[in-house]
């Protein structure tokens, strides 16, 4: 039986070994978005939010990388209901959501012993016709506080906060195509959705009710000629090598019950490294929903870590 174990351990180095080769998290990153919802209106309520990203990459062989990242958002919502002459409601809602997201990514390519060179057979998604697999786990928990102030026959005011929380999990399937082009599918679903009414002491635990799924296509596009294969040029996790653009496009489908109108986002991303350590991506979207449709504008800085030697395995 020992002997089994000793075999074993020297497989499992031996793979480790194979893997520690460079990879698409290359020695790690740490990034910091805002997002920025400016004023919409859906069925006469206003709204407006901010949301703040911090997100880390790290490699854990070259082959496996996870990914840690925490999340704030503020959403105000403001309306004004007048039901018939002399009586009109203002109600208005401020939320809050935190949220905690783990992922990680295998790609099998890396542990076939392959070399990760982004230009020559590789993407900064992974390695061309090598699909990669990402598994991830999201908590969010948002905090609602509602009030109804009627103005008007004496008025009277109404108030109220709800507390949610939620778990789910996350799967996406990556697949490069050429060392310009990826495509990628993914689908969500929650295990349980956990809610608090604190005015009338209401709870109620809920699992399976919303899911989502999504499709994307990132292609590399060569700023400077010849600069995805130019093994001088340092490469950045997630963009390529310095002298490249990354243009992205996704549409990810959502169903939140009891609601049963699904939500749509529509994505376009733009990205580049600016330097040998630091990226910038700008992206805006577009979310369409039964009531209407509103806008999100991202920018998101990432800092590589390392130096671009050891971002890959070449």
């Amino acid at each position: 039986m020992r002997r089994y174990q000793f075999a074993l351990a020297a497989a499992l180095l031996g793979l480790a070994t194979a893997a520690w080769a460079g990879g698409p998290a290359g020695a790690g990153n740490l990034g910091l978005g805002l997002a920025y919802m400016p004023t919409a209106t859906l069925s006469g309520q206003t709204m407006e939010g901010m949301d703040y990203i911090l997100q880390g990459d790290f490699p854990v062989w070259s082959g496996l990388q996870g990914q840690v990242g925490l999340g704030a958002d503020s959403v105000h919502q403001q309306s004004v209901n007048n039901p018939f002459p002399g009586l009109y409601f203002n109600d208005t809602t401020d939320s809050q959501n935190y949220s905690l997201n783990l992922q990680l990514n295998l790609h099998p390519a890396a542990f076939a012993g392959l070399s990760f060179n982004p230009g020559n057979g590789a993407n900064p998604d992974g390695w061309v016709y090598w699909p990669s697999v990402n598994v991830g786990y999201t908590l969010n928990k948002g905090d609602q506080a509602q009030s109804s102030i009627a103005h008007g026959l004496g008025g009277f005011s109404n108030w109220g906060e709800f507390f949610r929380l939620d778990q789910t999990l996350n799967y996406q399937l990556t697949l490069p195509l050429a060392e310009w082009l990826s495509v990628s599918a993914g689908y969500n679903r929650n295990l349980a959705s956990n809610f608090t009414e604190s005015n009338n002491g209401f709870t109620n635990n809920v699992y399976g009710w919303n899911e989502g799924e999504s499709l994307g296509v990132s292609t590399y596009i060569n700023l400077v000629p010849g600069a995805g294969a130019d093994k001088a040029r340092p490469f950045l996790p997630h963009f390529g090598r310095l002298g490249q653009l990354d243009l992205a496009f996704a549409w990810t489908r959502s169903i939140q019950a009891p609601y049963t109108d699904p939500a749509n986002d529509y994505i376009v991303t733009v990205g580049a490294p600016v330097s040998d350590c630091l990226s910038l991506a700008i992206s805006g979207g577009n979310t369409v929903i039964n009531q209407g449709s509103f806008q999100v504008y991202d920018a998101f800085l990432s800092w590589a870590f390392g130096s671009p030697e050891e971002r890959t395995g070449n």
